[in-house]
């Protein structure tokens, strides 16, 4: 068995504690600060193992620990790991991470938890720290399983160093650090840089070229030398008033002449009325926050002032959302729609005919803080709004920030890592359209509400205050997870709309003939992640699948865990081998996988069963089971079948009729119905 490069690598006996303190190696960490406990005992022994390449600095209490892992990542621009104990250590470390927060700076800090079959049983010192940390860190995490130490510890540098710098908690069960596991250790993440684009810049340069009164702001983390050089010279070279922003006067030299002061707490009085005069505001880094803006009151955002913003995150995007259709709406729920304050707009709500009220509602968002619903459409006796011209109706949550939960879902499974689906739920204002078509005035709206998150195991991240609500809710992002749909839902009351972040889909192709060349390339044009596997290394290569994610020499129930077979996985087996695809078959089944489908002739299945069920399959198990294999298309050339093939998948991940759409419309009745859910309360 042959396994792709990026699986490849070190693979040992060890225990969690020390496949942690090696997963940190491995990704760069070379400080850490502790106070030691109980709790993280195995941990400590797998950090003196490794102290030749990582430096372990103890500390009498936890805050200073943290705070001093929070100053190295400032000073570096390299995160360092802090770990506490459990409970008190916990809170006590919290300081440090809402500094890391606040001032965008790399950091891990590592908990120690509970035993994970204790969890909510009221233990010594027992603490959720998802919900402890939720609104303080970047991103919040528990490892239950040694297994998943690299994968785990890999995405959290990711989170912390990537976009806005920020901290990552890490909360580790007791039981965990002591397991034994044989995996991998993992390369060193690449850090993924903001680049300006050169529009953007050509635009910036015309706008100072015009300004006569312009205001540099300097702010922002994890400056290097050589961008504090460059920046100096570009601020010198332009003859720039330079300020700083809070806590950030090691970013330019206060001693030059075009140095205007510290635009923070305290601010010089002269120094705001001249940043109030400003004809341009140019923000370096800097994310506008509340001691720079006193208290937002030194800018107006929806004044004549233009103010450039140059900083690497999404949450200083706003952003337009569909969260509900009627009727013939052109984009589905969930199409996005993000802007810049400058200008920039990527994405769309509508294909075009109401983008541009969507941007003038998201720089009204920007001015008001506030999130609001608005409605778009048209129907044959009356027009509201700008209109859509496919003759549906859409509902856009309008919002001034790309909510943060959003956002680490996005990049989550866009990366490399199958770290897991989401979904985020996010409550809409109260003033929101309903249930029934037709014109509805948009409201003020309000603040926008803390999002809520929930997990493809079935895990959520925060409440609704009612036990069987969350159950109900956890039910239903599910469903929309498995959909891969974003929707909006009315609970008990309630218009909450789900977000799927599903993980990108993968194809499973067992047996590398003919067929499986054309099946590998559709899948990739739809956005499979690809795996082909086959036992015979002279069909599964590089030149028959120049487009494939990753080739496997072996047979499906000798790979499924190295490749991490699971229930989010389509499989198809295409190797007319009985000794191959019925054990390829039994396996699919076994681990839940969505879609299950195998080639063969019909009058062959009864006996293909039989066998099946002797090798230990469950009957209910092989119910699931689609063969033969695709819609009837009616093609017999290898790429026609491997179309029917994929049509089936779709079809079956959309939950599609595979009728065609001419039939559905003649045969389709009554008004057009709303696709949103209405699900009353439990008991009500």
């Amino acid at each position: 068995m042959d396994l792709a490069p990026s699986r490849k690598g070190r693979i040992t006996k060890r225990m969690g504690g020390r496949i942690l303190a090696d997963a940190l190696v491995a990704q760069g960490i070379d400080h850490v600060f502790a106070v030691p406990g109980e709790s993280y005992l195995d941990v400590l022994d797998g950090l003196y193992d490794v102290h030749q390449k990582l430096k372990l600095v103890t500390c009498r209490f936890e805050a200073g620990a943290v705070n001093m892992a929070e100053a190295y990542g400032k000073i570096t621009g390299r995160p360092a790991a802090a770990f506490v104990t459990r409970g008190p250590g916990a809170c006590h470390g919290a300081i440090g991470v809402h500094v890391a927060m606040q001032d965008s700076t790399p950091m891990l800090l590592f908990v120690g938890q509970i035993p994970f079959e204790d969890t909510d049983r009221d233990s010594f010192q027992e603490v959720d720290y998802r919900k402890m940390f939720a609104p303080l860190a970047k991103w919040v995490t528990q490892i239950d399983m040694a297994k998943r130490i690299p994968e785990q510890v890999a995405h959290a540098v990711d989170v912390a160093t990537s976009g806005r710098p920020g901290p990552v908690v890490i909360a580790l069960s007791e039981e965990m650090q002591k397991h034994i596991a044989e995996v991998p250790d993992l390369p060193r993440v690449p850090v993924s840089v903001a680049h300006p684009d050169p529009a953007a810049m050509g635009r910036m340069q015309a706008m100072l070229a015009r300004a006569k009164k312009p205001l540099v702001i300097v702010g922002g983390s994890c400056w290097s030398a050589r961008g504090r050089a460059a920046l100096r010279e570009f601020l010198i070279g332009n003859a720039l008033p330079v300020t700083v922003g809070f806590r950030r006067q090691a970013h330019f030299d206060g001693t030059l002449d075009n140095f205007a002061g510290d635009l923070g707490v305290g601010a010089d009085p002269g120094l705001i009325g001249k940043a109030k005069e400003a004809d341009l505001i140019l923000a370096i880094g800097s994310r506008l926050g509340e001691a720079v803006t006193q208290g937002y009151t030194l800018f107006d955002l929806a004044g004549d002032t233009p103010i450039i913003q140059i900083h690497p995150d999404g949450a200083e995007i706003g952003r337009a959302v569909v969260v509900r259709t009627f009727g013939s709406a052109p984009r589905p729920e969930g199409a996005v729609m993000l802007t810049t304050a400058d200008g920039r707009i990527a994405g769309s709500v509508s294909g075009g005919c109401v983008e541009g009220a969507a941007f003038e509602e998201i720089q009204r968002a920007r001015a008001t803080g506030r999130s609001r619903v608005v409605r778009y459409g048209i129907t044959d006796e009356q027009a509201w709004d700008v209109g859509l011209a496919c003759g549906g109706t859409i509902d856009v949550l309008i919002e001034p920030v790309v909510p943060q939960a959003a956002e680490a879902a996005a990049r989550a499974v866009a990366g490399a890592d199958r770290i897991g689906g989401r979904a985020v739920v996010t409550p809409l204002p109260a003033d929101s359209p309903g249930l029934k078509t037709g014109p509805h005035p948009p409201g003020d709206g309000e603040p926008p509400a803390p999002a809520l998150v929930a997990w493809e195991d079935g895990r959520l991240d925060g409440t609704l205050g009612d036990p069987s609500l969350d159950a109900v809710l956890v039910r239903l992002t599910l469903e929309s997870l498995a959909s891969g749909t974003s929707r909006t839902v009315e609970l008990a009351g309630r218009s909450l709309f789900i977000e799927a972040f599903p993980t990108r889909p993968r194809l499973i192709v067992v047996g590398a003939g003919q067929v499986a060349i054309p099946l590998v390339s559709i899948a990739r044009t739809l956005g499979y992640e690809t795996i082909v596997v086959d036992g015979r290394p002279a069909f599964a290569t590089e030149e028959r699948f120049p487009d494939v994610d990753r080739l496997v020499v072996g047979w499906l129930d000798e790979v499924a865990d190295a490749i991490g077979l699971g229930p989010s996985d389509a499989v198809v087996v295409l190797s007319h081998d009985v000794k191959f695809d019925e054990p390829a078959i039994v396996t699919a089944l076994a681990r839940g996988c969505r879609y299950v489908g195998a080639i063969g002739a019909r009058k062959r299945l009864a006996d293909r069963r039989e066998r099946m069920v002797a090798a230990g399959a469950r009957r209910e198990d092989l119910d699931r089971l689609r063969s033969p294999v695709g819609l009837d298309l009616g093609g017999r050339a290898p790429a026609e079948i491997a179309l029917a093939i994929m049509a089936e998948i779709v079809a079956m991940r959309y939950l599609g009729t595979g009728l065609p759409l001419c039939e559905k419309a003649r045969a389709k009745s009554g008004p057009d119905s709303s696709m949103v859910s209405s699900v009353p309360a439990p008991g009500g």
